[in-house]
């Protein structure tokens, strides 16, 4: 059951996908469009319908749960009806084209992004869990592949006739695949600040996709798609048909991610789309604007950008407590609201778009490295417990297994014996003691390395092992690695 789930959802996707790509990307809808300036008004309510649906999914999911089937009907048949009225809007006199444009372009974006985000949380409730992943990622490739074709080789008049009916099918997969009423949750819920860097990471996630699409020949919603261009025709299809394949390597990234502790899940993922980003401001400077490569690259970024996005989202809702809808409308919200600000205000100035693009690759740096490192260092005074001593672990998330932190480890045994000293008051020379002997270390090698007698040695262990309450050194390693003694052991020799 479970199986077919997945592949009636996925084929959902890649029909709202397509009708996204085809309604944004194609000339079907602005040919006539662009002549006239009124047209960039339609683009702009199209992200203003975005930014409104995204914080009533954020600031009231509870209503959205509650009316999925009244919305499901409204909202697909809304896509169908304003699809309809963007395509008129510039060919016809009835009704000022801005206007009608506009409005048709509003209830779009509404639409839209309310039936995606319900396609999710469908998925992330009746889809197991290891067919996720592969799931988006097909949609996506197949959503990308089927939008340059139809995209470059049908006719205006198929394209509108697609675009119109795609909506029927997610309507009728929302309809007939029924979410348990209850699902039970997969994994221990996070809390505290792994819930609040979870949600950062959507929230940067968000701003990356639209930076890659502005980056990539793909573009920002609204404006024509190179590679959607009749006369490319088939090196449109091969140029997309590689950057699938770059999508699907980079999305290996992906595998077992829901499994990894928060702090370091999505450190590769990021890790490509900040080299992707640095790879195209380079390129746009010193290479060729049509080099097929680089195009082909940034490119698959963009689609596993994407796929990185909501496969987060699909975790979150998993891992979070509350309704699903709020971490969609999370994400949903910063890619929309940065979406709006590109178009309006940084997209034609190069200078502000080169500066922001840089910021945006030291955010992620920042989000995704320095800030669960922030929250560990803050938090490790207060740790007591073996378990927890671990280099990026941060409260309210899973712990990261010892043999993970194969660089921090000597790093944490001296915090751990730091601990151990302050709690039995310790001096300073004993505690540099207990962590030499904590390491396995001979009284002689003690010796050698702190520059004293063996004398002074015994000295300082006897009001160890006293204050310790134990006999011999083994007692203290146990001690000081907790039931970790074999693992802590194997890493440091």
């Amino acid at each position: 059951m479970t199986l077919r789930n997945s592949l009636l959802l996925g084929l959902a996707l890649v029909a709202i996908g397509l009708w996204f790509n085809l309604v944004g990307y194609s000339g079907v809808f602005s040919s006539y469009g662009s002549l006239d300036s009124a047209f960039a008004n339609t683009r702009l309510s199209f992200y203003i319908g975005r930014i409104v649906i995204a914080a009533a999914l954020l600031f009231a999911p509870g209503y959205f749960d509650k009316n999925v089937f009244p919305l499901t009907i409204v909202m697909t048949l809304l896509m169908s009806f304003g699809t309809l009225g963007l395509a008129l809007s510039f060919n016809q006199t009835l009704i000022a084209p801005t206007v009608l444009g506009s409005g048709a372009s509003l209830l779009l974006g509404i639409s839209y992004m309310w039936v995606d985000a319900a396609l999710y949380v469908r998925i992330s409730r009746s889809v197991e869990r290891r067919l996720v992943i592969p799931t988006i990622i097909g949609a996506q490739i197949a959503e990308q592949l089927l939008g340059a074709l139809f995209g470059s080789w049908a006719f205006g008049s198929t394209q509108l006739i697609i675009c119109c009916l795609a909506p029927v099918i997610p309507l009728a997969v929302l309809l007939g695949v029924k979410a348990p009423r209850s699902p039970k949750r997969q994994t221990p819920p996070l809390e505290g600040e792994a819930r609040s860097h979870f949600l950062m990471l959507i929230a940067i996630t968000g701003v990356a996709v639209l930076a890659m699409g502005a980056m990539s020949s793909v573009g920002t919603w609204g404006a024509n798609r190179p590679d959607y261009d009749p006369e490319s025709g088939g090196s449109s299809f091969l140029l997309n048909g590689i950057a699938c394949v770059f999508a699907v390597v980079c999305s290996l990234s992906l595998r077992h991610s829901s499994e990894k502790p928060i702090s370091y899940r999505f450190q590769i993922p990021f890790l490509l789309i900040s080299c992707s980003l640095i790879i195209s401001l380079c390129a746009n400077t010193l290479l060729e604007s049509d080099a097929f490569l680089v195009n082909a690259l940034m490119t698959g970024v963009e689609y596993f950008s994407h796929i990185l996005f909501w496969a987060m989202i699909v975790q979150a809702m998993d891992q979070l407590e509350g309704s699903p809808y709020r971490p969609a409308g999370m994400g949903m919200l910063t890619y929309s609201v940065f979406s709006l600000l590109w178009i309006s205000a940084i997209e034609s100035r190069s200078d502000l778009a080169l500066f922001v693009l840089i910021s945006l690759v030291c955010a992620i740096v920042f989000v995704v490295s320095v800030h669960p490192r922030l929250l560990y260092e803050r938090s490790a005074p207060s740790l007591v417990d073996s378990d927890e001593l671990n280099e990026y672990a941060v409260q309210g998330d899973r712990l990261i297994p010892t043999e993970a932190n194969s660089i921090g480890l000597s790093l944490m045994l001296a915090r751990r014996c730091a601990l151990i000293a302050h709690e039995h008051n310790l001096t300073k020379r004993e505690a540099e003691v207990l962590n030499l002997l904590a390491q396995g270390r001979t009284k002689t090698a003690i010796c050698q390395l702190l520059t004293i007698s063996e004398g002074t040695v015994r000295t300082h262990t006897a009001h160890i092992f006293h204050k310790l309450d134990i006999n011999s050194q083994q007692e203290l390693i146990a001690i000081v690695y907790g039931s970790d003694v074999e693992d802590w052991s194997r890493e440091l020799s």
